[in-house]
């Protein structure tokens, strides 16, 4: 085979996995994001009621782990329109290049944090402060902020004027995600999950492990 053949046909091949990983991908979102949907509405409500509860002086370790696990399920919202916003940026790009910042670079980044210590070795790269760790690092949450600004931007200022009601409606969907978000993701301290959240997931006990691993999915890879 000739290296012009090989070429074309490495180059057939590679964009044939773009498609079918940007297909499965889709299908998978699709899934999750209609029980997600339904989830942070459920969510939402309960924190309404626990917010009720609090006002009226029930504070009691029970209603803390409970508005805990509301907060938890209502940020299922912020996650959907996070995804709504990743979409709006996909349709203004090309496919590879959506597929690339999208989900090929996030993996990408999520699998060397991961492997951070073999990474180093291999590459020399000294965490945390060489630029490579600094991308890794920066690269999902900045793309997971670009993404609610870019859905924000859609509902709070369509056309020629803003939408006040409409922006703070948005801003208070995804008020319960980026609390978790700056939490768990940022590392930024937030005194009112500082004890409530760890003690919440220790009492799930055997559910705890499920639920550390849904909230890396949708906290921590929101714009994988």
């Amino acid at each position: 085979m000739s290296r012009r053949s090989f070429i074309r046909v490495a180059s057939r091949s590679g964009g044939k996995a773009a498609v079918r990983g940007r297909a499965l991908k889709a299908r998978l979102d699709r899934g999750i994001e209609g029980v997600a949907r339904v989830g942070g509405w459920v969510g939402l409500c309960a924190l309404v009621v626990c917010a009720l509860a609090w006002s009226l002086g029930e504070g009691s370790d029970d209603l803390v782990r409970w508005t805990v696990l509301a907060l938890l399920l209502s940020s299922l919202i912020g996650w959907n329109l996070i995804n709504r916003g990743q979409q709006l940026l996909a349709r203004r790009m090309p496919r590879y290049a959506a597929f690339v910042l999208f989900f090929a670079l996030p993996a990408v980044c999520g699998l060397a944090g991961w492997l951070e210590g073999e990474v180093a070795r291999q590459t020399g790269f000294t965490p945390p402060h060489h630029p490579f760790w600094w991308f890794v690092f920066w690269y999902s949450p900045l793309l997971v902020a670009a993404c609610a600004l870019a859905y924000f931007k859609r509902m709070a200022w369509p056309r020629s004027r803003p939408h006040l009601w409409r922006a703070l409606g948005v801003l208070a969907l995804l008020a319960p995600y980026a609390l978790l978000f700056a939490y768990l993701v940022l590392h930024l301290r937030v005194d009112a999950l500082e004890g409530p959240l760890p003690e919440t997931l220790a009492g799930l006990g055997r559910y705890s492990m499920v639920v550390q691993l849904l909230l890396a999915y949708f906290v921590g890879n929101a714009a994988e």
